[in-house]
C-alpha cells in the first residue's frame, strides 16, 4: 500500500501574525508490528510530513493508503506553548476504512459495502523534541497504524 497526501492545511486563529510564535511538527505514520522493526521488515513508513503551525493554531494533515483495503487518516494538533516550556497538546485523529456489513434478508445474505470512521482526541504535555504515539488502526496485535509526532518550539525567519 502506498501512502497518498491529500491535503495540508493551516487554519487561521486569532494570534496576531507577527507575534506569534510557531511549531515545528514532525510526523511519522507507521503500518506493522509495534514491536518489529524496520530492518526485519514488519514495520514500514506510510508517510513523514513536517509542518509548521503558528501558536492558537491547528494545522492539519490528511493521507490514504489504497489497495483492497483502503484507508484514510486525518490528524490535527493543536500545541500550545507552557509557562515552563513544555508545550500542550491537543492531537484528534480519525480514521475512515471501508468495511463490508452483512444483512439477512429473507434467508439471504446481502452484503453492503460501507465505511467505519473512528475519532479520538488525546492531550499530552511533553517537552520540546519529545516523541509521543497514537494509535490510528489496529487490524491485529501484530497489524497496527500509528503515528508518531514529535514537536517543537521553531525560530521564526
Amino acid at each position: 500500500m502506498n501512502a497518498v497526501l491529500l491535503i495540508v492545511a493551516i487554519f487561521t486563529g486569532t494570534q496576531d501574525w507577527l507575534n506569534s510564535r510557531q511549531f515545528r511538527i514532525d510526523i511519522q505514520v507507521n503500518q506493522g508490528d509495534p514491536l518489529g522493526s524496520f530492518t526485519e521488515g514488519t514495520i514500514k513508513s506510510l508517510a513523514e510530513p513536517s509542518m509548521i503551525c503558528y501558536f492558537g493554531q491547528s494545522a492539519m494533515f490528511m493521507a490514504g493508503t489504497s489497495g483492497p483495503r483502503p484507508f484514510s487518516y486525518q490528524l490535527e494538533f493543536a500545541p500550545v506553548l507552557q509557562k515552563d516550556g513544555t508545550i500542550r497538546l491537543v492531537l484528534h485523529t480519525t480514521t475512515h476504512a471501508q468495511t463490508e456489513i452483512k444483512l439477512l434478508l429473507n434467508n439471504h445474505v446481502i452484503r453492503v459495502p460501507g465505511i467505519r470512521k473512528s475519532s479520538s482526541q488525546l492531550t499530552r504535555v511533553v517537552k520540546p523534541g519529545e516523541k509521543i504515539r497514537a494509535r490510528l488502526k489496529t487490524d491485529s496485535p501484530e497489524s497496527q497504524t500509528w503515528a508518531e509526532v514529535v514537536v517543537r518550539e521553531e525560530p521564526r525567519n
